[in-house]
């Protein structure tokens, strides 16, 4: 495998993203209320690009599975906190009335939108490594810079959101 790990410990590295989340999830209720559905989406944005930089740097240098888990977490962690703000802002500007309509609209983006991202970012992949068995750190490159620019639009989509969420009248 890449960097020379096998399967199951890149798969334990991989882990890491998901605990991030799960950390980050109980927290979002008090987190959006405090500081803001945009503040919060934005800045989970930015740590999930933030995240991607040690990846670069190890690309140029040695791979470190101490900062892979360390980064993976905090991208976990950055993901965990786009989603569930922006849903509710987008949620509290609906009208009752079309909430089935939204309902069905954002189930239909969040269903499209991984997959689109995760089938750009094999297509980059497929396209800069040569070598599938045995591929070098290097050939990585355009992936993460490709990932990075994929955070730096969610985080530019996630400025836009309302600062507070303010429930519409007719709820």
């Amino acid at each position: 495998g890449g960097c020379g790990l096998s399967a199951a410990h890149a798969g334990w590295l991989i882990a890491s993203t998901g605990i991030g989340m799960m950390c980050l999830f109980p927290l979002l209720g008090f987190l959006t209320d405090r500081y803001g559905c945009r503040a919060v989406s934005a800045g989970g944005a930015l740590l999930a690009f933030l995240s991607t930089l040690p990846f670069l740097w190890m690309i140029g240098h040695q791979f470190s599975a101490t900062w892979a888990v360390i980064s993976l977490f905090l991208a976990g962690a950055g993901q965990g906190t786009i989603t569930i703000p922006s849903i509710s802002a987008a949620y509290s500007s609906i009208p009752k009335a079309r909430l089935a309509v939204a309902n069905t609209a954002l189930n239909i983006a969040q269903r499209v939108g991984g997959p689109i991202s995760t089938t750009l970012l094999a297509a980059v992949i497929s396209l800069t490594v040569r070598d599938h068995t045995g591929a070098q750190p290097q050939e990585f490159l355009m992936t993460f810079v490709a990932l990075s620019c994929l955070h730096l639009l969610a985080f530019a989509a996630a400025t836009m959101l309302p600062v507070r969420i303010h429930r519409s009248s007719e709820a």
